[in-house]
């Protein structure tokens, strides 16, 4: 008798077991469809989603999640749960999809996740079509003058081809250079530039001046380029960012390492030669070096020899060129600055530095005499006056 029992209940749990495993949810999400059924970069569409439940059992507690994935986005109702889909029924979720403007042309991914009220998770990918209808702007070339970036370089020219490689014409660009450390605009407004417009499948230049500091060294540094404008059809502005690489050379870089006069103490009327020491302290070698003086308003000299051929200096090492000038009769004694240019080869370029050094003049013995002798006049007069009114 016991068995019979033991029997039937087990029978009864298979039939249980049984009906509860023909009793099951099985979830598949697919996209129903798009309107408009062309996505365009920049537009909104109305995206439809349909849920259906293939399996033979209820499913409760469905929770439907849009997964914000570039350049997919949704402003409201990211979140949308379904109480209950019955067996063999199917139900329907509707998205209202922003697309981002810079979304490129093709296949972009859109994500959704759902969960059941036991906490299982399953996310999808869908490919949705977009066309872009848009001015796309890019950065086609970089050229610079002079032709290499190197250290210590001022109004170092920049052209940035931009192409528009989008549908439409962009208009009213305004283009914003953002230097990194080391670099800095060459003017107040050297860094930015505008272009009133670029057809599709054109390009423009963008100019740009900037000044690079001695302290750069060589390699490659990230710089940025904003980019505002309007398309053909659109009064709205769109602001877009690109990113630029700005290699910088290695180069010969110069210090006044030593300034030297014969004679020493130059007067006025001496002539005078200038030893001129320079040190190559850059990271390249330096050939064909020479150096040039300009005479300047208000510096009393008459230069003989104004410029000297040095030669190659290698990094690390020194040079030095002799310059030759005479004082004028008139100098008046006191520091004076003279203006150096200093001209080299560097991997077939010609690079230009300038320098400033200083000298000092003396008073001449000449005019230290007659000073000397007016004084002595002047105190031979006062004795002769003294004694002539004593004696009257």
């Amino acid at each position: 008798m016991k068995n019979k029992i033991v029997i039937m209940i087990l029978a009864l749990l298979m039939v249980s077991f049984s009906y509860a495993a023909d009793e099951v949810s099985v979830l598949k999400l697919s996209v129903a469809k798009t309107d408009p059924l062309i996505v365009e970069s920049g537009d909104y569409f109305t995206l439809y989603l349909k849920l259906d439940n293939i399996g033979s059992g209820d499913s409760r507690g469905i929770v439907v999640e849009f997964i914000d994935n570039y350049p997919f986005s949704v402003e409201s109702e990211r979140v949308q749960e379904i109480n209950i889909l019955g067996a063999q029924k199917d139900y329907v979720l509707e998205y209202r999809v922003r697309v981002d403007p810079n979304a490129i042309e093709g296949n972009n991914i859109l994500k959704v996740k759902y969960e059941d009220r036991y906490g299982a998770q399953t996310e999808k990918e869908f490919n949705i079509n977009v066309e872009n209808n848009n001015a796309d702007l890019v950065v086609g070339s970089i050229e610079s003058s002079p032709l290499n970036l190197v250290a210590d370089t001022d109004d170092a020219k920049l052209s940035i081809n931009l192409q528009n490689i989008g549908e439409s014409k962009a208009k009213m660009i305004s283009a914003k250079l953002e230097l990194p450390e080391g670099f800095t605009p060459s003017n107040s407004f050297s860094d930015m530039d505008s272009i009133s417009s670029i057809e599709s499948e054109e390009s423009e230049d963008a100019i740009f001046y900037i000044d690079i500091d001695e302290s750069v060294e060589e390699k490659a540094y990230d710089a940025k380029l904003i980019l505002s404008y309007k398309e053909d059809n659109n009064d709205e502005y769109i602001t877009k960012e690109l990113d630029l690489k700005l290699p910088v050379k290695a180069t010969p870089l110069f210090e006044v390492e030593n300034v030297r006069l014969l004679p020493e103490n130059p007067m006025p009327e001496d002539v005078v030669e200038m030893l001129v020491t320079l040190k190559n302290v850059g990271g390249e070698d330096a050939e064909s070096v020479s150096i040039r003086a300009f005479q300047s308003v208000g510096l009393p000299v008459d230069f003989d020899e104004k410029s000297d051929f040095i030669g190659t200096i290698k990094k690390g090492q020194v040079g030095s060129a002799v310059l030759k000038f005479t004082v004028d009769a008139d100098a008046v004694a006191k520091e004076y600055l003279l203006d150096l240019e200093i001209r080299a080869v560097s991997n077939q370029e010609v690079l230009v530095f300038d320098k400033t050094v200083n000298f000092l003049t003396q008073e001449s013995n000449k005019s230290s005499a007659k000073t000397v002798g007016i004084i002595a006049v002047v105190g031979v007069l006062l004795v002769i006056g003294y004694f002539y009114f004593k004696k009257k």
